[in-house]
């Protein structure tokens, strides 16, 4: 009974190995400079670190609960990286619809750079739609 159970638990393993490595193959080495690993491809996480704010950004303020533009709120070092440097995820087409409305704003060297959230949680700079969590808490705690 135990070697038996100890031989499925092994062809078990040795099959999920198999699918890992698969999938690494089936990646090609094009995409083994990517920091999504097999597993990753696998279970389908597609979070992507995405910079909205640019290299370059001077100042970053947050627009709280019920303040204008005007009254934004001006972020530290370490709170301007936290909102800026973020882990995106694609959005469906139905959930770009409805009004964004400014949650926040880097001043770059091409001018401000403004992002937006509608009321179905999704984010939008500079026309492109995104999802995320990271985000969205961060947002949460500073304002």
């Amino acid at each position: 009974m135990k070697m038996n159970l100890f031989v499925k638990i092994s062809a078990l393993l040795i099959a999920f190995a198999g699918v890992v490595l698969l999938m690494k193959w089936l990646q090609g080495p094009s995409s083994s400079s990517s920091s999504r690993s097999g597993l990753e491809f696998l279970l389908g996480t597609d979070a992507k670190p995405f910079n909205w704010c640019g290299s370059q950004a001077q100042n970053v303020h947050i627009f709280g609960k019920g303040l204008s533009e005007t009254d934004a709120l001006p972020l530290n070092s370490r709170d301007q990286s936290r909102i800026c440097e973020v882990l995106i995820e694609p959005v469906a087409a139905e959930e770009v619809t409805g009004e964004f409305l400014g949650v926040a704003q880097a001043q770059t060297a091409e001018g401000p750079v403004v992002l937006e959230q509608n009321e179905a949680g999704v984010f939008r700079v500079k026309g492109l739609p995104f999802r995320s969590k990271v985000l969205t808490k961060a947002l949460s705690e500073l304002q």
